[in-house]
């Protein structure tokens, strides 16, 4: 049984999530606006809602045009879309409603949402100019590696934090608490966790998966003390907690940019790879795989794991054109290929085929054959010094978007288990104590 099974279950409960997510943001912004006596609070409170309910009906349509690709895996990436257009919302209501910085005083030494923010859009500016300078197949490895780092972190800060806040929320107006003991023992250890986890997925995807389950029980463990202490917490130690809420939405919303980034990079690959294949002779060249180890698959789709994604590989072959040249690609030109629909629910470590002998494909990267080597009077192009790039032949069906959800569809479903661990504890009270600061709390980290 593959972890895939689950993923109805999961994606039907982020659902029931989401919708109680809206109705808590529009409680806490009325109560808010109530509480201010601010008139038209309704109309900007009922654009929010409008604005997401425009947002998942968009998802729900542009989803529905990949009919071969799981439903379930659609509406993972879907909801992650609604949960970002949520993110927005608050981020908008809070800078009407509420003045945070006055009841959360860990927002005046770290202002996570801005560091968040900042940390996106240089996100998105490194992958721009990592894929414009190097041709790319796909996403590169550092953000695949960077979307394991934030959803990871995210999950660790939501556990680590309700177990080392203080009892007390007088510590908090102590700045000097603030910037220094205190918050290295709440950020730094999760932090540590994601980076070795990041580097393990990326580097070792074998060693994740053997420790997997260790891991997973640790981590079950941390999650029980957390809700524990939450459960017996005092309403000084929830007002203590709600500090740092801001970080906690500060992290998810930095997790949403990281998945926004993966899938803007991999859209911008393939297009790229389109321009490539439509340039002249000899650069381009079209032709017939032929395999010259006697099997039928050329091409493969490596499964590494739900965190390490998955990845391609090609064995040497023979290009035959249409002028009758046999070209040699050599073992490890790069591959790009339409995304599998088998990759949902395949299991890690497993091979999906992705070119076999006989299929019609493009083979970029060649120049005209020159210098002193034994191909100056073959009259055949030759590898270049940037390697060949395989283009796999697609279907009309195959499009970049279809592509991007197959790429998006486990992260997405990560970020949605991690999501409501990390909020588990959170709302987790003494018998509904404090849950009204701890939602205008919640409201006000949007700032």
């Amino acid at each position: 049984m593959t972890r895939d099974r689950w993923v109805p279950v999961i994606v039907f409960v982020a659902a029931v999530v989401t919708v109680a997510l809206v109705a808590q943001l529009a409680n806490v912004a009325w109560r808010q606006a109530a509480l201010l006596e601010r008139p038209g609070a309704g109309t900007e409170i009922g654009a929010v809602l409008g604005a997401v309910g425009a947002v998942a009906l968009l998802a729900g349509v542009w989803m529905a045009r990949y009919h071969d690709v799981s439903p379930w895996a659609r509406a993972a990436v879907a909801l992650v879309g609604v949960h970002i257009a949520i993110a927005a919302g608050a981020w908008w209501l809070s800078s009407r409603l509420l003045t945070p910085e006055h009841d959360v005083p860990l927002l005046r030494v770290l202002p996570a949402p801005a560091i968040a923010l900042g940390g996106g859009v240089l996100l998105f500016v490194a992958a721009a100019v990592h894929s414009r300078a190097r041709r790319l197949t796909a996403a590169p490895a550092w953000l695949r590696g960077v979307v394991v780092l934030a959803l990871t972190y995210l999950l660790a800060l939501g556990i680590w934090v309700p177990i080392v806040v203080p009892e007390s929320s007088r510590q908090f107006w102590s700045e000097g608490v603030i910037t220094d003991f205190r918050l290295s023992v709440t950020l730094v250890p999760p932090a540590l966790v994601a980076l070795a986890t990041a580097l393990v997925a990326i580097l070792r995807p074998p060693t994740l998966r053997a420790v997997g389950l260790p891991a997973i029980a640790i981590g079950a463990l941390f999650l029980i003390g957390a809700m524990g202490r939450r459960d017996d917490a005092t309403m000084s130690a929830l007002a203590a907690y709600s500090n740092y809420v801001p970080v906690l939405f500060a992290a998810a919303w930095f997790a949403m940019a990281a998945l926004a980034a993966l899938a803007w990079t991999h859209a911008r690959v393939l297009r790229a790879n389109r321009a490539d294949v439509a340039r002249p002779a000899p650069w381009v060249q079209r032709g017939i795989v032929e395999s010259p180890h006697g099997g039928n698959q050329v091409g493969t789709w490596h499964v590494d794991g739900w965190l390490a994604g998955f990845r391609t590989s090609v064995r040497g072959f023979t290009l035959r054109t249409a002028r009758g040249d046999l070209l040699r690609v050599p073992d490890g030109a790069r591959l790009v290929a339409p995304v599998p629909s088998a990759m949902v629910g395949a299991d890690a470590d497993a091979h999906l085929p992705a070119l076999r002998a006989g299929e019609q494909v493009t083979v970029s990267g060649f120049v005209d054959a020159c210098g002193d080597g034994p191909y100056r009077s073959a009259g055949h192009p030759v590898p270049g010094s940037d390697g060949l790039v395989v283009s796999a032949r697609r279907r009309a069906d195959d499009s970049i978007g279809r592509d991007v959800v197959l790429v998006l569809y486990r992260p997405c479903v990560l970020f949605l288990i991690f999501a409501a661990l990390a909020a588990l504890p959170g709302i987790v009270g003494n018998d509904g104590a404090g849950d009204a600061a701890g939602a205008a709390a919640a409201a006000a980290a949007a700032r």
